[in-house]
Parts: structure tokens; C-alpha cells; sequence
């Protein structure tokens, strides 16, 4: 029972609170038409006494009438209600607020089109510098085109056109220079080639340095090798103390299957402006599959005077002093054919294999300037005439 009754007492609170809305709601209803009432009446006094006003201002229907002394009598009109005082500033809002919201409006669309006409100077400001930005990268980007060509042109035509160099009042266009090989071949078999070249230390006054290149020119493995030259009075080959001069040097390495490698032999010199041709032996074994067989090849060591020079700078000043000081005691001049071959070309060979430096060149003669590692001083004086070139 009590439940029931919990349950019927729940269902007419519901129906109350549901009367309670409904009654507030039509309560706002109510007020929002009375409201919209007012409003419409207001603006009806509003638009009445207006005509009124405009009606006053123009006289009427009737004509003006004047008195004697000229003086406008204005028509009595019909009397207009008065307005209640409560109304005038209500009336004066509703202007006022009309006006300000038109001004504001015209406001707003004076401030939106400046806003609109300043807009794109705004945006112009960052495609300015944009712009402005462009022409600096392209004009730096044409900068460092124009100077890689220039470096382009100049690399090739220090590589492709030939060196101007002054003879006389003209100028010789020449071809670029070939490169050269100081390494001479020394013996040459089935199973191995050598080839040499020396090398000299300006402070070291009697000693040079022979450099050769062991090329193995088989399919099998070549080791156990040892090289021996013959001593003279003058070069001798440094070895090991208490070794005669039957004994050989053994080179410290192996020589795979076509492979090459470098061993380099000393020698003592006492006078060094004679040159030289001293004998000398490798021996080696050829190791295979079927076993090992024992080789030798013989060879020669050529060391002309020019092995124990080199290119030393020299001023021309200098070179004119040795030249007039008369310390130079040893005269030669020769005559060589030459071969069809420019001038230019043909220094450089001399100045390469002889271990010369050029000084100075005025057209087809040159000055060249080298000395010994026991400080001998050799003066070349070479010029070039149709068909032979002379050395002094």
C-alpha cells in the first residue's frame, strides 16, 4: 500500500512541476506580447508627431498671411496632443540610437574598405622583399656562373691551348707540356722486368740512391731473390758489414703472380764528375706447381754525371757572377740534330733528365743553372739555331 501510494504521489508532483512550466511559459509569452505592443505604439506616436512636425514647418494647406507692417502671420493649426515627458527621452534614445548605429555602420564600412585598400600594401610589403630577395640570389647566382665559367675557360685552356710565352716583340703560343718518366728500363726476361732510376740527398755528398722496380711477369710466385752489383774504384755497393763484394743483397719481399714491387739500393761515390756503368746480377726462383727452379739475368747500371745533380734555384745576377767569376774551369760545347719538335719542348726534356733549372729564356736561348751534390756548378747555355741546337 504504501508503495502505491509513494507512486501516486510521485505522478502528481510530475503533474505539477508540468503545470508549473506551462503556466511560466505563457507568463513569458504574455510578457513578450505586451512588450512587442508597447514597442509598436511608441513607434506610432513617433511617426505621428513627426508628421505633425513636417506639417507645421510647411504652413499647412494654406497661404501665409501678412498685417500691415509686413510681418507673417502664421495660421493657427490644429492643436497637437502633447507628448508625455515620461516619452521625450525615450524618443530621443530611440534617435540617438539610430543615428549612432547608422554612423557606426558607416563607420565600420569606411573602416573595412580602408582595412580593404591597406590590405594589399600589406601583402605587397613581403612580395616586395620576396622580389627583392629573387633578384639578389639571381644576380649572385649569374656572379658565380659567369666566374665558374671564367675558371672552366681558364683550366681548359691551360690544359688544351698552348702557354704564350714572349719572343721578342711576339708572342709564341706553345703546346702544353708532356709528362716524362725518369724510370729507365734495366733488364727485361720471360719471368721478370726491372727498371731504375736514381735519387741523390743534397746532404749527403757521397752517396746515391738507386730505386728499382721488380714487375713480375708470370703465373707462378717469384722469391728467394737477391741483387748484386760489382763494386769499381769509385761506386761501391753498400751492404751488409763483412760482406764481400761477390755477396749479393737479398730483397726483403716475395713477388706474387703479376705483381711488382719497389726495392731501393745504396751506393758510396767518391768523385762524382766521371760518369759510371757498373755490372750487376739477379738471381731468383720460380715456384710452381711441378716445384721450384733457380733464375738469374743480368744487367748493367748506367750513372752518368747528371745522376748526382740537381735542380738548385739560381738568379740570373747569380749565374751571369759564376759565369765572369771564372771558378768555372771545365768547357764543352756540343751540337745536336734535333727532331721536329718545339723549342720549348725540347727544354723541358733537358731540364728534366739533367736535373736542370731554367734561369732565364729570351726567345729560342735559354740559361740553365744545376749542381752536384758535392757543389760543382754547371752552367747550360743552349740555343736553339735552324736545324741543330748547341749546348756550351
Amino acid at each position: 500500500m504504501k508503495d502505491e501510494q509513494d507512486k501516486t504521489d510521485a505522478k502528481t508532483e510530475k503533474k505539477k512541476s508540468k503545470k508549473d512550466k506551462k503556466g511560466q511559459k505563457k507568463v513569458k509569452k504574455e510578457k513578450k506580447k505586451k512588450r512587442s505592443k508597447s514597442e509598436s505604439e511608441e513607434q506610432r506616436v513617433d511617426a505621428a508627431e513627426m508628421e505633425e512636425k513636417e506639417h507645421n514647418l510647411l504652413g499647412g494647406d494654406g497661404e501665409p498671411v501678412t498685417n500691415g507692417n509686413g510681418v507673417e502671420e502664421i495660421p493657427s493649426s490644429t492643436p497637437t496632443k502633447p507628448t508625455p515627458p515620461e516619452q521625450e527621452p525615450e524618443k530621443s534614445k530611440y534617435d540617438d540610437l539610430s543615428f549612432w548605429l547608422t554612423k557606426e555602420e558607416g563607420k565600420s564600412e569606411e573602416v573595412a574598405e580602408v582595412n580593404e585598400e591597406k590590405q594589399p600594401s600589406v601583402e605587397e610589403q613581403p612580395n616586395v622583399e620576396k622580389l627583392k630577395k629573387k633578384e639578389k640570389k639571381s644576380k649572385k647566382d649569374k656572379k658565380e656562373k659567369k666566374k665558374d665559367k671564367k675558371k672552366k675557360s681558364h683550366k681548359t685552356e691551360e690544359e688544351t691551348e698552348p702557354i704564350p710565352k714572349e719572343n721578342g716583340d711576339s708572342v709564341v703560343e706553345e703546346v702544353p707540356l708532356p709528362q716524362l718518366s725518369s724510370y729507365k728500363p734495366l733488364a727485361e726476361n720471360k719471368s721478370i722486368k726491372l727498371t731504375y732510376e736514381t735519387r741523390i740527398d743534397m746532404h749527403q755528398s757521397q752517396q746515391v740512391v738507386l730505386s728499382v722496380i721488380f714487375s713480375n711477369l708470370t703465373n707462378s710466385q717469384l722469391k728467394s731473390l737477391d741483387f748484386n752489383v760489382l763494386d769499381s774504384l769509385n761506386t761501391r755497393l753498400v751492404r751488409e758489414s763483412g760482406a764481400s763484394q761477390h755477396d749479393g743483397i737479398s730483397v726483403p719481399f716475395q713477388l706474387p703472380a703479376g705483381a711488382t714491387n719497389e726495392g731501393q739500393f745504396a751506393f758510396t761515390v767518391q768523385n762524382v764528375t766521371m760518369p759510371q756503368k757498373l755490372r750487376g746480377t739477379l738471381t731468383y726462383m720460380i715456384k710452381d706447381e711441378s716445384g721450384a727452379t733457380s733464375e738469374k739475368i743480368d744487367f748493367k747500371v748506367h750513372l752518368p754525371v747528371t745522376a748526382y745533380t740537381a735542380a738548385v734555384p739560381c738568379t740570373g745576377a747569380e749565374f751571369a757572377n759564376l759565369l765572369s767569376s771564372g771558378d768555372l774551369q771545365a768547357k764543352i760545347s756540343l751540337k745536336l740534330v734535333t727532331v721536329a719538335v718545339e723549342f720549348h719542348h725540347a727544354l723541358h726534356r733537358i731540364c728534366f733528365f739533367t736535373h736542370c733549372r731554367l734561369v732565364e729564356r729570351v726567345g729560342d736561348t735559354a740559361s740553365l743553372y744545376s749542381c752536384s751534390i758535392q757543389n760543382h756548378h754547371i752552367c747550360l747555355l743552349v740555343k736553339l739555331l735552324v736545324r741543330f741546337c748547341f749546348f756550351f
